[in-house]
């Protein structure tokens, strides 16, 4: 793909790049290279005639168009085998990629030194310049011509370019296989540059998308494991060594649409911060196996004016995992062990989730950007559920993440049962979130979804699940009863006054303890001792009562209670009384005479009241 930039734009821009780059980079221009081609082998073949013998059929090559040079025969006339025919000094390798070669084979009617060419077949091919070393190649003719033959020759490059080869994709430098936790390359060590870059035939980034344009770009590529992290860090570095050429570094990485560089390129994501020089590049949820390619761009704007320079690049897969989006793959956390806990640590993400519209509904938020653990309930049946969020990259963590948390329960304990939500939370003022669930049936299967909520909808993070320890549903109660009342608590009748605490299990299995005081009110009691005289009746209660015995009578109190009234009755028998004079007086009125008065009946000790006044 060509710039975006019209021809005088580009033009002017080449040419203060240029400038840029004989003024201020002649140290690195001084690198060279010997670009060689040395013919190894030929054979020809001729369906002509000669005149004056047999056939006399030859071959020749022209490297670059610089004339042919003819071989075999006379010694003093053609060249032997093998021989350099081309030899060369580059400094840029895209200045001089491949090199053009013509073969041909003819009948030769020449004599001595002379050609005489008839029966002429000729081909010409470009062949690629290899960045180091060599490669062999053969320039075979096609068949069914009046002459036939190969030539067999070898290209090298010696020394060293100024680039490193990789100004387009399929010359991309090749950093290696990128398997979960590792890191390819050394952005402080290694040093690369652009100086050769052309930015030709190459994908457009800012008609991609990525907001800026590559002009002077070279590649670098890599391939994913079979498992990789949710998280790449990609890294540059200006100019690492610090000698001076540094550049404001432009990052993107494409994929291609086939296994190799000759599909069509996408964009996967790009960086430029245009406020240091380094760049990092972050990617997330690259697909296992497969081959991307990083393009890696600079400039310096006015008054410097600098598109090449030097950097530094690494790759690292960041030990991330990427917790299952589906509930049936949910991540087993195992048992929670009794006064222990179980976690993931900070090393799970849910960066490629997407939020299933299968997923169980849940009473607090929606989710879109779920991922799913499941555990064990301890025998506690309780647990407190923490769920903590990394730190952005500028405070030194990878990334944040707004947690939101739901748990379900599975009718048949599986994940394909109906779920019943068990607890749900989300607090919008915090990125972590704890849940804390009670009630919970011991070794039964539970399903954990978190979410992220519109904060921050991905990033890392940890789950904690622990034993919460007995924890009942606990109801407070203060009751107040009648002496001689009782108070049911579940199957527990209570008639002793004091504190309460009464173990129960709920009518969903559980524990439920009932706490608090119990006070009985004292008994309301009245006791009455009476004697009353035959033939009379007292009233208590609004009872006459005229015999002798014990009566009780139970009549509402102030307070709310019954008040008890026992009455011990007594009904005295009827009285008898005798009088019986024992001395007699010796005149009317006179106080010398005597009497004796008896009584029976009644209730003793008896009192008298004689007519006179006396009581004895």
């Amino acid at each position: 793909m060509t710039t975006v930039f019209n021809q005088l734009i580009a033009s002017r821009i080449l040419a203060i790049a240029i400038f840029v780059f004989a003024c201020s980079f002649s140290s690195n221009l001084s690198a060279q290279a010997t670009v060689s081609l040395t013919v190894t082998d030929g054979n020809a073949t001729t369906t002509c005639t000669d005149l004056f013998g047999a056939p006399d059929p030859k071959w020749a090559v022209n490297i670059a168009y610089q004339g042919w040079e003819h071989y075999l025969g006379n010694p003093f006339c053609f060249n032997q085998l093998p021989t350099t025919q081309f030899s060369q000094q580059v400094i840029c390798l895209p200045d001089f990629h491949e090199i053009d070669v013509c073969f041909k084979a003819y009948e030769n009617d020449g004599a001595f030194c002379n050609t005489n060419e008839t029966c002429l077949t000729e081909i010409c091919d470009k062949f690629i310049v290899p960045y180091t070393g060599s490669i062999d190649y053969r320039l075979s003719l096609p068949d069914n011509q009046p002459s036939g033959g190969w030539v067999d020759f070898t290209i090298t490059s010696t020394g060293v370019f100024t680039d490193q080869g990789n100004d387009n994709m399929c010359g991309a430098i090749d950093l290696g296989e990128l398997n979960s936790g590792q890191q390819l390359g050394d952005a402080t060590q290694d040093v690369y540059n652009n100086y050769c870059a052309d930015g030709e035939d190459e994908p457009n980034t800012s008609a991609d998308g990525a907001g800026w344009q590559n002009n002077f770009s070279v590649w670098f590529t890599f391939t994913t494991a079979d498992d990789p992290g949710s998280i790449t860090s990609i890294l540059g570095l200006s100019d690492p060594q610090n000698s001076g050429e540094f550049l404001d570094l432009q990052l993107a990485l494409y994929q291609s649409s086939t296994a190799d560089c000759t599909g069509d390129f996408d964009l996967v994501t790009a960086s430029w911060s245009n406020t240091i020089p380094d760049e990092l590049m972050v990617a997330n949820c690259l697909e296992p196996n497969r081959t991307y390619y990083i393009l890696v761009d600079g400039v310096i704007p006015p008054p410097t004016t600098r598109f090449y320079g030097l950097f530094g690049l690494q790759v690292k897969d960041e030990s991330i995992a990427e917790a299952p989006d589906l509930i049936c793959d949910a991540t087993d956390l195992g048992i929670v062990p009794d006064g222990g806990e179980i976690s993931t640590g900070m090393t799970i993400s849910n960066l490629c989730a997407t939020g299933e519209p299968t997923d169980p509904i849940n009473s607090v938020f929606s989710a879109d950007n779920s991922v799913w653990f499941s555990f064990q309930a301890p025998a506690s049946r309780h647990v407190l559920i923490s769920a903590i969020s990394d730190e952005s990259r500028p405070n030194g963590g990878l990334d944040e993440v707004d947690i939101q948390l739901a748990a379900f329960a599975s009718d048949d304990g599986t994940c394909n049962g109906n779920f019943t939500e068990v607890g749900a939370s989300y607090d919008a003022s915090d990125l972590d979130e704890t849940l804390e669930l009670s009630c919970l049936t011991p070794g039964e299967t539970y399903y954990l979804l978190l979410n992220g909520g519109p904060v921050d909808e991905g990033g890392v993070f940890s789950v904690t699940v622990a034993d919460a320890g007995y924890d009942p549903i606990t109801e407070i109660i203060d009751e107040t009863i009648c002496y001689g009342d009782s108070l049911l608590v579940g199957t527990t009748y209570l008639t002793t006054a004091g504190p309460i605490s009464v173990s129960m299990i709920t009518d969903v299995g559980c524990d439920s303890l009932v706490e608090g005081t119990l006070t009985i009110l004292p008994q309301n009691l009245v006791t009455i001792d009476s004697s009353i005289c035959a033939g009379t009746a007292i009233e208590i209660a609004g009872n006459l009562y005229n015999a002798t015995g014990m009566y009780t009578d139970i009549i509402p109190a102030f307070d709310g209670c019954d008040s008890t009234i026992i009455t011990n009755l007594e009904v005295a028998p009827i009285l008898d009384l005798s009088v019986n004079q024992t001395i007699e007086a010796t005149g009317y009125q006179t106080t010398d005479g005597a009497a004796m008065a008896n009584g029976s009946g009644g209730v003793a000790p008896y009192t008298y009241l004689w007519e006179n006044g006396e009581t004895n």
